[in-house]
């Protein structure tokens, strides 16, 4: 700002701020908008000047641009079984819960960017993932007549994992974006999303008409 506010036309241009989407929460956009909106009223008194704008890609990471090789690799650490004792609800019933509500707020596909979200509506675990907690790294959506868990293949081998996951759809980790604005890129289709729960890679592909942001958890 002391730099847009002091110095000549050269200074006077666009903060370009680049992160990854994948590791923000969808918040992040409109925290750092009003973040510049607020500096621009305070500091350049007038509140009208965009200042400051987000750089993200879906396509091209910045940040994966400069890990390069070096990044280490996302963990794939099996899932395993959490009994139904201890889980309450089966698989299947939790996502008859979810289709009803799905109907109730006339969403076409719910989606589950948190990992806690996901290890309970499947009634998974896994060690190793996240340090702190039995997570594993994953997303997952349900539609009308799908349901879809995208993950490393390596996490679901087990011959019980399959057999626990065999109304589940197994795809791959990175399609979850290219999925959603498939969906979204239809006539009358409705996403429902809770964005406080999720990062912004998946909250800035959804269209506004086609966005259920209520919660989900």
């Amino acid at each position: 700002v002391k730099q847009y506010k002091e110095g000549g036309d050269d200074a006077k241009k666009v903060l370009k701020v680049g992160i990854d989407p994948y590791v923000h929460p969808a918040s992040f956009a409109k925290e750092f908008k009003e973040a510049m909106d607020e500096a621009a009223k305070t500091e350049l008194d007038d509140e009208s000047l965009a200042i400051g704008e987000l750089v993200t890609s879906h396509d091209s990471n910045l940040i994966d641009e400069i890990w390069g090789d070096a990044r280490p690799a996302v963990p794939y650490n099996p899932f395993r079984v959490h009994p139904l004792e201890y889980a309450g609800l089966s698989c299947a019933d939790k996502v008859d819960k979810v289709r009803k509500e799905m109907k109730d707020k006339k969403a076409t596909m719910a989606v589950f960017g948190a990992l806690d979200d996901v290890a309970y509506l499947f009634n998974v675990r896994c060690k190793g993932d996240v340090d702190t907690c039995p997570v594993g790294i994953a997303y997952a959506t349900i539609t009308d007549d799908q349901v879809n868990l995208y993950c490393d293949s390596r996490k679901v081998e087990s011959p019980e994992i399959q057999e626990h996951l065999s109304e589940v759809t197994i795809k791959p980790y990175e399609d979850i974006v290219k999925d959603i604005q498939e969906h979204a890129s239809q006539d009358g289709n409705k996403i429902w999303i809770d964005k406080s729960r999720s990062n912004l890679a998946l909250a800035t592909v959804i269209p506004e008409k086609a966005l259920v942001d209520k919660q989900n958890a």
